[in-house]
């Protein structure tokens, strides 16, 4: 981080921290792409126009005053279930650049006041362009991502966990007596915030499991999956 803040292109990055046990990124990674995150719309990554920023004080702020305002989650449906902002609505998809088909579903907030929110805002650059481009007229999006927020109003609007693309999974800003578990297992519906991937490969969908049902069930997101890798087992032996 102070390598790169010595070059002036990049003195203004937001870097994002929180503890870990040293092993949470196993391996640093850096790459070329055309696209930071996939909307598959076309829009490059230049100058475009966004949504302004709303910060976090000033959002909590709307928060306390019942300001009439929407918040749209622009994350991935497995992200949302570990832990969201109260209210929020969320796109039901698998993957960003499937959120241009669902787009007609928010016609009817064109002229609302709108919030997009993500884990940490990158996501909220692209997806607040798009709404704008498709006539959505007063967007903003959280500065700094859910990340920013929590750390500054942990154990307020927003309830749960959140999900982190690193090897702990799910991180939560509160204090053990505030935090409530609100992800579900798959199989039985308790708390539970034990993300997996399902075990048919060709499937491997995010799931909720919790260590009981990993044990009578395996680690499958339906009936169907786990008879597929059973037969696949069967002709194998």
């Amino acid at each position: 981080v102070a390598e790169i803040k010595k070059d002036s292109r990049f003195a203004d990055i937001d870097f994002k921290e929180s503890e870990g046990d040293g092993k949470s990124f196993p391996r640093l990674s850096v790459k070329n792409r055309p696209e930071i995150v996939t909307l598959g719309t076309g829009t490059s990554d230049g100058n475009f126009k966004t949504g302004e920023y709303i910060s976090p004080d000033q959002l909590q702020k709307w928060f306390d005053e019942k300001k009439d305002f929407v918040i749209i989650d622009m994350r991935n449906d497995y992200e949302h279930v570990v832990g969201h902002f109260e209210n929020s609505i969320l796109f039901p998809v698998d993957t960003f650049k499937e959120i241009p088909k669902q787009i007609e579903n928010l016609e009817h907030l064109k002229d609302k006041t709108i919030v997009n929110v993500c884990t940490g805002g990158v996501r909220c650059e692209k997806a607040s362009s798009y709404l704008l481009e498709k006539g959505f007229k007063n967007v903003h999006q959280l500065e700094g991502g859910m990340v920013r927020y929590l750390e500054k109003h942990p154990g307020k609007k927003f309830k749960g966990s959140l999900y982190v693309f690193d090897k702990r999974v799910v991180v939560n800003y509160d204090s053990p007596e505030q935090h409530v578990v609100i992800g579900r297992c798959k199989h039985c519906n308790v708390p539970s915030e034990k993300c997996e991937n399902c075990s048919n490969l060709d499937c491997h969908k995010h799931l909720i499991c919790c260590e009981e049902c990993n044990e009578k069930f395996g680690l499958f997101c339906s009936d169907q999956c786990r008879k597929i890798v059973e037969s696949k087992s069967l002709s194998v032996k």
